[in-house]
């Protein structure tokens, strides 16, 4: 049997233009596959020619996302793809749905393919706690590509006046994309307050959601804790309660980007999730941009330390701070 071939192993040599790719041509794959269980290149290309053009470019940009496998002209897909498509099957929220999974492989995995999205991306800067960028007529024309298919995603828009483009305020953690330029003490400084304003709010979001869920037990309401206004190194932000068993539960709130649940967990917050366990919850609340929230969207963990720290194959950790001491000598 011959080897797979991964296109993205393939697309290295060629290269693709996102002049010839569009959401709307891998909306149209994807519907295709969906509606059937014939999988060959040839049947895809036929009926996707029916709709729309570019189809060679458009499975290979998929390829190089490494969403499907090639084997003698036959597709095969890989894992979270299929979970995807099996998902948005019978979803009214499709084109949302693939749009956000589409923008966490492209800025997560930072593919070599995707480089003219990322060089756009550099040139926003902080203004008024909005990234912006005013091109000149030479980089209008030169980032043209990458502009189109970003504005189709949903990450970038035209401003009013018709001359800037602005970041989403759903996709502002898509910011770190500018690690390249530096950063001046002014902006860092601004950057973190702005963080801390949205984590304060959005701690304030899952109180009154919590006062909410026990409105039927007022006794409990009047009990509801706000700890971390009070003292930030208790290691959970909230106590609430339980509404079938009234025991208590220690909530630990995390703002986190629309499209990806990332979120920084201290050690303190993890020493207390591994103590309390099952009474341990972390609540991810997506907000989209300064202290706008999608409570609807709010993602509730129960005994994170086993649900999220151990569970290695579902949650990705990433280390970016270490702590050293010195030894003292005997």
């Amino acid at each position: 049997m011959k080897k797979l071939l991964h296109m993205k192993d393939y697309l290295v040599i060629n290269k693709i233009s996102f002049k010839k790719i569009s959401l709307k041509q891998i909306l149209i794959i994807c519907e295709i596959i969906n509606s059937s269980s014939l999988l060959s290149e040839e049947f895809l290309r036929k009926r996707f020619l029916k709709k729309s053009m570019h189809f060679k470019e458009t499975l290979d940009f998929l390829g190089s996302l490494g969403l499907i496998l090639y084997n003698q002209g036959n597709i095969q897909l890989s894992p979270n793809f299929r979970i995807l498509l099996s998902k948005t099957k019978d979803a009214n929220n499709v084109e949302q749905k693939i749009k956000k999974f589409l923008i966490n492989i492209i800025f997560k995995k930072k593919l070599l393919i995707c480089k003219p999205l990322y060089d756009f991306l550099v040139n926003f800067k902080l203004n008024d706690g909005k990234y912006l960028f005013r091109p000149t007529p030479s980089q209008r024309y030169k980032f043209s590509d990458s502009r189109n298919f970003l504005m189709e995603l949903g990450v970038i828009e035209l401003t009013v006046d018709q001359k800037s483009y602005i970041l989403s305020s759903e996709y502002l953690e898509l910011a770190e994309i500018k690690n390249k330029r530096k950063i001046t003490l002014k902006e860092f400084l601004k950057n973190q307050k702005a963080n801390e304003e949205i984590g304060k709010a959005a701690e304030l979001e899952v109180l009154k959601y919590e006062r909410r869920k026990l409105f039927q037990f007022p006794a409990l309401v009047k009990k509801i804790e706000y700890v971390s206004s009070e003292d930030v190194s208790a290691g959970y932000d909230i106590i609430s309660f339980d509404e079938s068993s009234s025991s208590e539960i220690y909530i630990e709130v995390k703002a986190v980007a629309s499209f990806e649940h990332k979120f920084y967990w201290s050690r303190n917050e993890i020493e207390k999730a591994k103590f309390l366990r099952g009474q341990y919850y972390l609540y991810l609340l997506p907000h989209t941009g300064k202290k706008e929230f999608r409570i609807e969207y709010l993602k509730i963990v129960r005994d994170p330390f086993i649900n999220i720290y151990e569970n290695k194959e579902a949650w990705e950790r990433t280390q970016e701070a270490l702590s050293f001491y010195l030894k003292l000598p005997h």
